[in-house]
């Protein structure tokens, strides 16, 4: 049975993750705040230093970039520092084990005008620009993990998350806010950004099979994958669509502060990298596919 440390076990991923890795028999330890702080050093040592572990699943950290920008000191310190201790603590163990850290698709850099008008796919060979402050925390702590790998016993798998999504999700993701102003204020309008874009959004549930995938497979030294469906949804046949699932009308309302200038029409992510080196691929790619998942228990 593997040793597994998960950090951010109670997070929106986390929260999923674990329920599938006790489901096949991992041996799963939860570390989460406050016995947990990734701000401390004493902290995460007493916590990763308690037993040997075949795999650490790092999850933790800041996520939403606004939280990120209105408190850069903190995200640096969570997101890139925070993972520094972890992985100091992991290679002061001289053991095998591997780091499974969970980074974001932000990392790749922005459309340009051209792709703004026709649309772009977005695979590994990208170049890097970080698109915010929560990117480049999470980008510089990429570096880190690929460091600890080619210098210590730790082997690593770096994975580029896009959008993943399901009702459980913060309210503050697209798909949630929509969900939760239905069912809750079905008669109020809903502010919205733009509609008429098409976005690469998968299923929390491909999710939780790509990284028990990576799991599975036993020879992995470094490196890093995309994870996505790709596919592209609308986000106005999105809206409407679950909508009309609940019986509600829908009134979606543009606000200014939720558009954002330059957005390209179409960003879409490969796979096919992490496709040819596990096998797997996503079960949920269609718009409708997505919203029978999202309101399914």
């Amino acid at each position: 049975m593997k040793r597994i440390l998960l950090t951010g076990a109670n997070g929106f991923i986390g929260t999923h993750l674990r329920s599938s890795l006790e489901q096949n028999g991992f041996d799963v330890t939860c570390a989460n705040l406050p016995q947990f702080d990734l701000e401390q050093t004493k902290s995460v040592n007493e916590f990763v230093g308690s037993r040997p572990w075949d795999l650490v699943i790092h999850l933790a950290g800041m996520s939403h970039v606004i939280d990120c920008e209105n408190s850069p000191n903190k995200a640096r310190a969570v997101n890139l520092d925070g993972t520094g201790r972890i992985l100091d603590a992991l290679v002061r163990q001289k053991k095998s084990c591997h780091f499974l850290f969970a980074s974001t698709a932000q990392v790749y850099a922005a459309p340009d005008m051209k792709e703004v008008a026709t649309g772009t796919i977005f695979d590994e060979s990208r170049a890097v620009a970080p698109q915010n402050l929560y990117a480049e925390t999470k980008y510089q702590a990429e570096r880190l993990v690929e460091s600890a790998s080619t210098s210590s016993d730790l082997s690593a798998t770096i994975v580029r998350l896009f959008n993943h999504t399901h009702k459980t999700q913060p309210p503050h993701f697209f798909l949630p806010h929509i969900f939760q102003c239905l069912k809750n204020k079905p008669e109020e309008p809903i502010p919205v950004g733009n509609l008429d874009v098409d976005r690469d959004i998968g299923s929390i549930r491909d999710l939780t099979r790509a990284f028990l995938t990576i799991l599975e497979k036993q020879n992995w030294q470094f490196d890093t994958f995309n994870i996505c469906s790709g596919h592209a949804k609308n986000l106005r046949h999105l809206a409407m669509g679950l909508a009309k699932r609940l019986g509600v009308p829908a009134n979606f309302v543009v606000e200014s502060n939720r558009l954002r200038p330059n957005e390209a029409k179409v960003l879409i992510g490969s796979h096919e990298k992490f496709t040819k080196a596990t096998q797997w691929t996503p079960k949920i790619k269609t718009e409708d596919q997505l919203l029978d998942d999202f309101l399914c228990d």
